[in-house]
């Protein structure tokens, strides 16, 4: 674990970071496997695809784990260096370094268990109020202080009444989705929803019983409880570490899908749209929303396969291949629990990503008909720019805009369907017809 952790913090070059990896796995492995040996009390028999050990069972439980672990680090990484290309590529203001103070530990900690959505009067501002939003947080101010400003500054009070026309403030939404996403709110977050849910089926055990552990010997009896509860811990955490990033990802979609135009950085909008700059920034603002929205998603849809992954693990270690390991209806139930959590995370942020590009298109398709219906040349002159740009957003097939048969969840599914796990599920429902 150690080494996962600071082979991040050191320079070393790719290669010498897998060399470096490799290494640690086997040495780790090599004392794990010396410290087995000491404390092995030859109860249990080291036997492996007799179905008489669960030694094997406990290794795969082990292996889970540790690349638990390694899925956590890695998603991690993963989604900040989305978050920097984003903001690169959208010209988003950044998020300024905190030096790290007990005080602003403390205030995480009560923020967590004071999160609420953030409502509409913290990013629909009256077009000045956007502007003026957006200039502040550019210059590297932090988020708070631009919400404190909306809400004492008199020139940017903001009321149910906001003069017209409305902005999305882009950049006040992006800041609350970093502030929401940070490691510390997002880990804390997955931590409690992960105890709540191992609490929960723990209480289920009374009622529908304890599942059958094949051990033999009280070394095998202990070590057993401490894999697995390690494991089905880690494996619960990535589920829920995935479910609160694709969650934080939704919200924003939500709120770009509605009927205010956003507030995109001017520097965005290349040389062949500048026609649309002033008369058609509506239109230029459909399609900057679905183009954000498909490089937002296009991390957070592939992290599904981090979940799957795990429970194929600790899937094909109950096989009776290397134990009596019994299917009962709550471990059955376990199982079935957590591949629905996935899929319906997964499958509402591809129906909520359609949905907004569904509706930005259609917004842009009253334009086009607007103008085609107007027979001054010089207002059909930017319908070519138009009918370009709705090409180009219905043609978007960038993270959650791809189609459903080369959506990432579906082929997470196949992965306990694959190999082994699937001569596991079809040996459990054979056996139970």
């Amino acid at each position: 674990m150690l080494l996962f952790v600071f082979q991040g913090r050191l320079k070393f070059k790719r290669s010498d970071r897998i060399y470096l990896t490799a290494a640690g796995l086997a040495g780790a492995v090599i004392i794990m496997a010396g410290f087995f040996l000491i404390i092995y009390d030859g109860i249990e028999p080291l036997s492996f695809g007799q179905g008489v050990s669960l030694w094997p069972s406990e290794g795969l439980r082990l292996l889970a784990f540790t690349v638990g672990v390694a899925f956590i680090i890695m998603s991690r990484k993963m989604l900040k260096t989305q978050q920097k290309e984003v903001q690169k590529d959208f010209g988003l203001s950044p998020e300024p370094q905190k030096r790290w103070s007990l005080s602003q530990y403390l205030d995480n900690i009560g923020a967590i268990f004071t999160h609420s959505a953030q409502p509409k009067t913290h990013y629909i501002l009256g077009e000045d109020q956007a502007i003026a939003v957006q200039k502040y947080l550019q210059e590297g101010r932090e988020y708070e202080n631009a919400l404190l400003r909306l809400e004492t500054a008199g020139d940017l009070w903001i009321t149910e009444e906001r003069p017209k026309p409305k902005r999305v403030s882009i950049d006040l939404l992006w800041r609350h989705y970093l502030e929401q996403s940070g490691v510390f709110k997002r880990s804390a977050r997955a931590i409690i929803m992960t105890f709540f849910y191992f609490g929960g089926c723990l209480a289920l055990v009374p009622a529908l019983g304890k599942p059958a552990v094949p051990t033999r010997g009280d070394l095998s009896e202990v070590l057993d409880a401490a894999v697995t509860s390690a494991a089905i811990l880690i494996m619960f955490y990535i589920i829920f570490w995935v479910v609160d990033s694709t969650r934080s990802v939704w919200r924003v979609v939500d709120k770009l899908a509605n009927e205010e135009t956003t507030l995109w950085p001017e520097n965005l909008k290349p040389e062949e749209f500048k026609p649309l700059r002033q008369t058609y920034e509506k239109s230029l603002s459909y399609y900057y929303d679905v183009s954000f929205i498909g490089r937002l998603t296009d991390t957070t849809i592939h992290l599904i396969y981090f979940p799957f992954i795990l429970l194929t693990l600790l899937f094909i270690a109950r096989s009776p291949y290397f134990a009596n390991w019994q299917w009962t209806p709550f471990v059955v139930g376990i199982y079935f629990a957590n591949v629905v959590i996935c899929v319906f995370c997964a499958f509402t942020l591809r129906f909520k990503a359609v949905r907004a590009k569904d509706k930005a298109i259609a917004g842009l398709d009253q334009t086009i008909i607007a103008i085609a219906a107007d027979g001054r040349p010089e207002i059909q002159r930017g319908l070519g720019a138009l009918e370009k740009l709705r090409r180009k957003m219905e043609t978007n097939e960038e993270g959650a805009f791809l189609p459903w048969q080369k959506q990432p969840v579906i082929s997470a599914i196949l992965i306990p369907l694959s190999g082994t796990g699937g001569f596991q599920i079809m040996a459990y429902l054979l056996s139970h017809n």
